[in-house]
């Protein structure tokens, strides 16, 4: 039997027949969006995570820049080093010198326990051992930091100026079985002896050398440091050997000066 139907009949079967087509188009459009809005999330998510990688390793970094220091005062960048070594300036090295040099060559009774605390923490292991030791060879500067306070009345006083540095030469050398380089120096400064009073001793002023040879901790090895210790020497700068001896060219100033 053949059944004729209106056309409002014909668009409802249409309907009902495309249906479950369009739901089906739908629900994959659907899901095509759904798949594009995660990975967006997932690339945003991996977007922030480099990002905040990045920001991290910048604020930790330990690359190096290698400065070289030449006799006459300039210096140039040399070569690059992404390991945990320091950055320095030859500002902030003399500035350390300084400050060692002083605490270590200078005397004043009122301070003499804190500044040779001071010098100890530029030291090396060897360097400190001789310094604080009472064995034959050794300066046991606590010893004479008692001394030195228990007459302070009567003791004398040494001043140190600081002059110039001269860092000339750098050579590898190895550190708890690790490769690394030593920088050596000639740091120019002057001791003028006074008497408890002030007054300058007579033939005391000195004009001596010191002739050093230091490195710069790395930076892992300074995390292990203290506050306080990390107050006095920032950069890590520990002095492996030195020697003082006098400033040769002192000899014909002092010629000079006896002309005058």
């Amino acid at each position: 039997m053949t059944v004729i139907l209106d056309e409002t009949e014909i668009k409802q079967v249409q309907r009902d027949t495309n249906l479950p087509m369009q739901k089906a188009v739908l629900r994959a459009d659907r899901n095509r969006w759904f798949v594009v809005a995660l990975g967006l999330i997932v690339a945003l998510m991996m977007m922030t995570g480099f990002m905040w990688y990045a920001f991290d390793k910048a604020n930790n970094n330990k690359e190096l820049v290698y400065i070289k220091l030449y006799p006459d005062g300039t210096s140039d960048v040399s070569e690059f080093r992404p390991e945990d070594e320091q950055l320095y300036f030859r500002s902030t090295i003399d500035a350390g010198l300084e400050r060692f040099i002083k605490a270590r060559f200078g005397q004043q009774a009122e301070t003499i326990k804190r500044d040779y605390a001071e010098a100890a923490v530029f030291m090396s292991g060897p360097l400190y051992n001789d310094f604080i030791g009472a064995h034959e060879g050794g300066y046991n500067a606590p010893q004479k930091a008692i001394d030195i306070i228990a007459s302070a009345k009567n003791a004398d006083r040494i001043e140190v100026t600081w002059g110039f540095s001269d860092h000339y030469d750098k050579i590898p050398a190895v550190f708890n079985n690790q490769s690394g380089e030593m920088i050596r120096s000639n740091l120019y400064f002057t001791q003028t002896p006074k008497t408890a009073t002030g007054l300058v001793k007579p033939d005391g002023v000195k004009r001596l050398i010191m002739r050093a040879q230091w490195r710069l901790l790395p930076k892992r090895t300074l995390a292990e440091k203290t506050r306080a210790w990390l107050r006095i020497n920032p950069v890590g700068l520990e002095i492996v050997d030195y020697e003082v001896i006098e400033d040769p060219s002192s000899y014909q100033l002092t010629e000079d000066e006896a002309s005058k």
